[in-house]
């Protein structure tokens, strides 16, 4: 005899095939409904608008570091060898900024190379020029000649002496030359006009810039008309390409080229960053989201 209304009630394998189907169902949109957008990156992802914290080591190609946001890699050389435009800082701390599409308070490689990162990744980022710092300026770049040549004797107004020596003129007075660092004595005076003699001494080492060596090749006192001339030859090599810099009243530069055939070298002052692709390795600290 069947019973009927007992408990369980008898399921048939039909409505088991149906139950599950519609559970399969039911867990697959959850899933896609729970999933980004197509083309969208995930919400812990570092998306347009959020703001960030970084911390980073920025090279050339040639792995000298240029800038970092942090005191042990900025201070240890042995492992983290500098670049010439390299300078320490009094404080490090990581870097903190918005992403935006134009870069924001950061070039635009940087900050389009942060997109899509999470918490605690670390990635290299390569900026090209175009999205770094741009191409260099060709009116600061300078050909200059190895060998260079001035007069023993120089004639000055007197506003010029005392831009280039800080003092009055007096008669009779001997000093350094701020420049060249030789002695100058003041040979005659007027009120409009300072002659100077300058006395270096042939083969007499110096530092132009207070950076690379010159040497003094030749004191010929009988020529150019008796005014004399002191000549000079800068000893610029190879090496000393992107190696040596120098400040004047232009700015600092650095030396990028040395040409020994022709005995020029070229100076820039551009940047050291620009017109050069640039290397980041970033550590995403953290992502705040508005």
């Amino acid at each position: 005899m069947s019973e009927k209304g007992g408990w369980p009630p008898r399921i048939s394998l039909f409505q088991v095939v149906v139950a599950i189907v519609v559970v399969s169902a039911l867990f697959i949109g959850y899933i896609f409904a729970t999933l980004p957008p197509r083309g969208l990156a995930p919400s812990n992802t570092v998306q347009q608008g959020d703001s960030v914290k970084v911390d980073y080591i920025a090279y050339f190609e040639d792995g000298l570091v240029f800038d970092t946001s942090m005191e042990e890699v900025a201070k240890n050389d042995a492992s983290y060898p500098k670049a010439l435009s390299f300078e320490l800082r009094d404080s490090y701390r990581p870097l903190e900024f918005d992403i935006t599409e134009s870069g924001g308070s950061v070039i635009r490689g940087f900050a389009e190379g942060v997109l899509g990162m999470r918490e605690e990744e670390m990635r290299v980022i390569e900026v090209p020029p175009e999205k770094g710092y741009g191409s260099p300026d060709p009116s600061l770049i300078e050909v200059r000649p190895l060998v260079v040549d001035m007069p023993l004797l120089e004639d000055l107004i007197v506003s010029d002496f005392q831009a280039r020596f800080g003092r009055p003129p007096e008669e009779g007075l001997t000093l350094k030359d701020p420049f060249w660092k030789w002695n100058v004595t003041i040979i005659s005076l007027s009120d409009d006009f300072v002659t100077i003699m300058n006395l270096p001494e042939q083969g007499l080492i110096i530092r132009p810039y207070e950076t690379w060596q010159a040497r003094v090749i030749e004191v010929d006192s009988s020529a150019s008309d008796g005014l004399g001339v002191v000549v000079i030859r800068h000893l610029l090599g190879i090496g000393d390409i992107d190696r040596v810099k120098g400040e004047d009243s232009r700015g600092s530069f650095r030396v990028v080229d040395v040409n020994l055939e022709s005995g020029k070298y070229t100076v820039d002052y551009n940047r050291e960053v620009v017109g050069t692709t640039l290397f980041f390795r970033v550590t995403l600290l953290t992502i705040v989201r508005f």
